[in-house]
């Protein structure tokens, strides 16, 4: 999430590095770029996955096509999720908004659904009695060192929400405050990451347009 891809001790040489990815990807345009997604396919039993290396080359129409195929699960598109994961993005935002001097720099943002609709045998998580764990695409890419709580997205610790949708930030190795005792202080709300949550609500709600 967001349109810098480093955290404030990064060396020069990695600055640079994460600078080109972000130019090449939907993080420069968007603020957001997928780094992994799984769906499962009801018509063929089997899973749509997608990896870092395909997020980053996709365009801007390339990215809201995926987050449309994130949404079908290969009999029909489930637009009966796009309202409650954009409100879930809403009130993230708003929270964000009033946040200041706090930057989640390389974090993440998990999106995740139960895939099983009414009438099937709901399961949140794999587990040894399912091969059907719930569609899940993440966004940004890098995994960081600890900060203040690391968030896990182990089965024990992602529980289903509302209308079977979780929005969760995660992978805070590069966030900072000021209430950390950093060197950089920073002003203001995270604005490249709002920039990015904003996108990514638009590309949800496009979904049901074009149902």
């Amino acid at each position: 999430m967001g349109i810098r891809q480093y955290g404030d001790d990064a060396s020069p040489s990695k600055k640079q590095r994460q600078r080109d990815k972000v130019a090449s990807s939907t993080s420069s345009k968007l603020g957001v770029r997928i780094c992994g997604m799984q769906v499962y396919q009801r018509n063929s039993g089997r899973f749509i996955c997608r990896n870092k290396y395909y997020g980053r080359s996709l365009t801007v129409d390339g990215f809201r096509s995926t987050i449309r195929q994130f949404l079908h699960n290969g009999h029909r598109l489930r637009d009966d999720l796009v309202e409650p994961i954009v409100a879930k993005l809403q009130k993230l935002c708003r929270t964000l908004e009033r946040q200041e001097a706090i930057r989640f720099y390389t974090s993440s943002l998990l999106v995740i659904y139960d895939g099983h609709e009414d009438g099937e045998t709901s399961a949140a998580c794999p587990s040894s009695s399912s091969d059907r764990p719930p569609p899940k695409t993440n966004a940004n890419e890098n995994k960081q060192k600890g900060a203040p709580s690391r968030t896990s997205t182990n089965c024990n610790s992602v529980i289903l929400g509302e209308q079977n949708v979780d929005v969760r930030m995660i992978d805070f190795a590069h966030a900072t405050h000021s209430g950390f005792g950093d060197s950089c202080v920073h002003v203001g709300p995270d604005s490249g990451y709002i920039f990015g949550l904003e996108n990514l609500k638009i590309g949800r709600a496009s979904c049901r347009e074009r149902v």
